[in-house]
């Protein structure tokens, strides 16, 4: 592994990044269904952002890039764990009307494992194989149990892994399971999943507890840049896992990746079906 790049001093420098269509697409994906919230390092947080088509998202990012309000005020980009309408009899739901009705609007959650390690007396690149080790235990008996999975870098010292909610929602339905796709519900069921994974896993007391709360959680969104590392919150492949590169997660060498536009959460296959009947059904 090599050091980190460096803190993002100008987010003009970032603007070749993210001004790219391939990465605005990449990045839309995933907050269309969630969420967007900008959390600036001076001043107040934007958040409830509803971002409805890519060109809404360019925008956003090129005042944080560009508006020489905020060029030099870096900003973690993050979205919610849970899926939320911002449509509602065909109206588009507004940002403050999103923050007073969120339990309402809630229909998903992803099921995430969020796995930092936390040591003044550890290197960065320490903590970082750290958290690669307790990562590998987690995907090894994801693996094993042939359950669908998601690996994203976290953009600095860890890895966040995701379950998920079309895979939940998906397995609800094939079993005929009475449980509502509303809050709290489903967000009960997606903590549920996260505590027998970790346990099936045996990494109890290893992975950040943050995702576990039942009240709404944010993480940072897929394919944005860590204001402290500059470095790309990249989903990952298994290969790209076990061969993990810092070099291979710079702006740059994300923009050459092959299929970008296209790779999603690069998602690996499996059924949940089984894990949720094992423990709802007990």
């Amino acid at each position: 592994m090599v050091g980190l790049i460096g803190p993002v001093r100008d987010n003009a420098d970032l603007w070749p990044y993210y001004s790219d269509k391939r990465v605005l697409w990449e990045m839309f994906k995933v907050i269309r269904h969630r969420d967007f919230f900008i959390k600036y390092r001076y001043g107040r947080p934007v958040r409830y952002l509803v971002v409805l088509r890519p060109q809404f998202l360019r925008k956003d990012l090129a005042k944080l890039c560009l508006d020489e309000r905020f060029r030099y005020n870096p900003a973690h980009i993050f979205t919610s764990i849970e899926w939320v309408r911002k449509t509602v009899n065909g109206r588009v739901v507004k940002p403050g009307e999103l923050r007073k009705k969120w339990r309402e609007l809630v229909y998903g959650r992803d099921a995430v494992l969020d796995i930092d390690v936390e040591g003044k007396n550890a290197s960065i690149k320490e903590r970082i194989e750290e958290a690669h080790d307790i990562a590998g235990r987690v995907i090894d008996y994801l693996r094993e149990e042939k359950l669908p999975f998601c690996i994203v870098f976290s953009g600095s010292k860890g890895f966040h892994i995701y379950i998920p909610f079309p895979c939940i929602e998906e397995a609800i339905r094939r079993l005929s399971l009475e449980i509502p796709l509303k809050w709290p519900e489903i967000s009960r069921l997606a903590i549920r999943i996260q505590e027998e994974v970790v346990r099936g896993a045996g990494v109890e007391g290893l992975v950040c507890r943050s995702t576990f709360d039942i009240v709404k959680d944010v993480i940072r969104v897929p394919y944005s840049v860590h204001p402290s590392t500059g470095l790309v919150a990249l989903p990952l492949s298994l290969r790209q896992f076990e061969n993990f590169d810092l070099e291979a997660l710079r702006p740059e060498e994300v923009l050459a990746l092959r299929g970008l536009g296209r790779r999603g959460m690069v998602q690996q296959r499996g059924d949940l079906a089984g894990l949720l009947e094992s423990f709802l059904r007990q």
